[in-house]
């Protein structure tokens, strides 16, 4: 995964078996579990800079501004034409501002981009990893070395320690 910067890559990787349990029902209220066995990965020293010019870091630093003000541009505008909506409704013909201030919602996409964002946050932080029989190898300089753990278990726990879906 370049994008983690880690001094290290991936050479090889493997599952004997790989379950994702989704509880569709219970989306909101049940945790997503995702059970593995038999997972070995062997890793080597990497240096993700190697190779890398002056000109293709400027480059890419020129991209991301064009990407960053483009976005913030994108923002300007939609939040002149939100003002713009918002005018509207308190100036509309009834008259009642109170009537205006109920109907000061956000977009339809807005709203169910909203809510997509608040499923995925929960489904995250309720994710629960199960791996069984959970081999990590490091190699290099002509050496190799590893760790074997029978288990391995990534929940969300309470304060004391005990499982729980926030």
């Amino acid at each position: 995964a370049p994008n983690l910067a880690l001094p290290s890559r991936v050479c090889e990787g493997r599952f004997d078996t790989l379950k994702i349990e989704v509880p569709w029902a219970r989306i909101a209220s049940r945790p997503v579990v995702i059970k593995a066995a038999g997972f070995e990965v062997t890793v080597e020293p990497y240096d993700h800079l190697q190779g890398v010019t002056d000109l293709a870091a400027k480059k890419r630093k020129e991209v991301r501004k064009d990407e960053i003000a483009r976005a913030d541009e994108d923002r300007k505008r939609r939040n002149a034409l939100w003002k713009i909506n918002l005018a509207d409704i308190d100036g509309g013909e009834s008259g009642d501002k109170s009537a205006g201030a109920k109907n000061l919602q956000k977009p339809k996409a807005e709203q169910d981009a909203g809510f997509t964002a608040n499923l995925i946050r929960r489904i995250i932080e309720n994710l629960q990893i199960e791996i069984e029989s959970f081999h990590v190898s490091l190699r290099g300089c002509g050496a190799q070395a590893g760790v074997v753990l029978g288990g391995l278990s990534i929940a969300t726990t309470n304060e004391h320690g005990v499982k729980t879906f926030v």
